[in-house]
């Protein structure tokens, strides 16, 4: 039998026996609902394989040029996922789309439309939250991280535990975990203003032996976040051409050492562990960045193990 003919819309379920969905936490007590009414526990890694037979929903791998994911029907359980993204990648996409199906019940109650929280933008940020509150439960993610502390060597070894990519088990990482951190990823590029100065290159010159030179591009914040409560990261800060993140960018490898960060919400001197990474063909560079009031930008040691 097709799973579709047992299809259950979780989001209609949950909002029928937890009420409607009103602040930021009911994503979190979605994510556990999710896991409760398929039996699973939070030990990693979260299996969600029962969770998508509890409800009837049966992912479809397909070319999804420029998404991850996507609900093609919330009515029918139809979920498509990414064929082209690694196999930890999908698994935070269907749990994405998990949460989605929650949010599709908003069309069912206009009043939330005026609710800046379910807006566009922060409606995927919140399934972000839940699709990592799903495969992260921070009920156990926060004791590892406490345990082994905040450094790449960590978010790696829990993406391994909880299967799930670096760069989300880092996000958490370094959201949750103690001290004073941010994690940054780093593009070559040029600021919004200098991009709007580069000439076209068909555009005619006023002078023959006159050659417009655009300014040379820097290595920049692509986005980044911080612990929770911590300093926003603005985007396109860029990083000195002395620091070991151009030399990650220059070597493509790991380093770690103390560097000066200006990032305008905070500088100082910061042990920094970078190291590159390909966001879909790009070279980029991954940082985690000990801000100056953490212990490790003090002393400059590696987080503990």
């Amino acid at each position: 039998m097709d799973s579709q003919d047992n299809y259950q819309h979780p989001g209609r379920l949950f909002v029928a026996r937890h009420g409607q969905v009103s602040e930021a936490s009911d994503v979190v007590r979605y994510a556990e609902f999710l896991r409760r009414e398929s039996g699973l526990g939070n030990e990693p890694p979260i299996d969600l394989a029962p969770i998508l037979r509890r409800f009837g929903i049966l992912p479809k791998r397909v070319s999804l040029p420029g998404q991850a994911g996507l609900l093609v029907n919330p009515d029918s359980g139809v979920i498509f996922i990414s064929s082209d993204d690694p196999a930890a990648r999908q698994r935070f996409s269907e749990a994405h789309e998990l949460m989605e199906l929650l949010f599709s019940t908003r069309s069912r109650t206009p009043s939330w439309s005026a609710r800046s929280l379910f807006s566009d933008t922060a409606k995927e940020k919140l399934c972000e939250v839940g699709a990592a509150e799903l495969l992260m439960p921070l009920s156990t993610f926060k004791s590892y991280v406490y345990q082994w502390g905040v450094s790449l060597e960590t978010g790696q070894r829990l993406a391994k535990l909880y299967d799930v990519s670096l760069t989300a088990s880092l996000l958490r990482t370094v959201r949750y975990g103690p001290g004073y951190h941010a994690l940054v990823l780093w593009r070559m590029a040029h600021k919004p203003t200098e991009e709007q100065t580069i000439p076209h290159p068909g555009q005619l010159c006023l002078f023959k032996d006159y050659t417009p030179q655009s300014p040379p591009r820097k290595l920049r914040v692509w986005w980044g976040c911080s612990m929770e409560g911590g300093p926003y990261i603005p985007p396109h800060k860029s990083a000195e051409y002395d620091t070991s993140i151009y030399r990650v960018y220059e070597l493509g490898t790991a380093v770690k050492d103390l560097d000066w960060i200006d990032l305008g919400s905070f500088c100082g001197r910061c042990f920094c562990e970078s190291m590159a990474v390909n966001i879909n063909g790009e070279k980029c560079v991954l940082s985690v960045i000990h801000m100056p009031e953490d212990e490790h930008s003090v002393t400059g040691c590696q987080s503990p193990m």
